[in-house]
């Protein structure tokens, strides 16, 4: 996320409604990004941005899918090891660049393993 204060509060609360709306009608988690992002380019004279992951899971198969938006990829999560992100391309951050487009990844976890996502950020000091 970009920014603070009201208009980065603003911004965040726009992606999260628009992320809501489209992913459940959707489902794709590289189109859900795309059309998130063209949401959020829109009106955007500020340059701010957000980064995330869209992913869903298959229970039955295992199979996990997921973009990265200028993001860090999910935690793989093993019992035997400790966890570690998976290989994964991805594409930019959200709300920048129109055109942009974000890679789908494919992955197996088989029984026991799961995944997780990482939130990045840092602390700041109140100004």
């Amino acid at each position: 996320m970009s920014g603070k204060g009201v208009p980065a509060a603003l911004f965040m609360a726009r992606a999260k409604t628009l992320f809501e709306a489209i992913a459940t009608r959707l489902g794709d988690p590289a189109e859900t990004l795309a059309e998130v992002n063209r949401g959020l380019c829109r009106e955007n004279e500020s340059g701010m941005y957000v980064t995330g992951v869209c992913g869903v899971l298959d229970t039955a198969s295992g199979e996990l899918t997921f973009a990265c938006a200028g993001h860090e990829p999910p935690f793989h999560l093993r019992s035997d090891s400790p966890p570690e992100p998976f290989q994964a391309e991805g594409g930019t951050v959200l709300g920048l660049r129109d055109a942009a487009a974000f890679p789908l990844n494919r992955v197996r976890l088989a029984p026991g393993e799961g995944s997780w996502p990482i939130r990045t950020g840092r602390m700041t000091s109140p100004s």
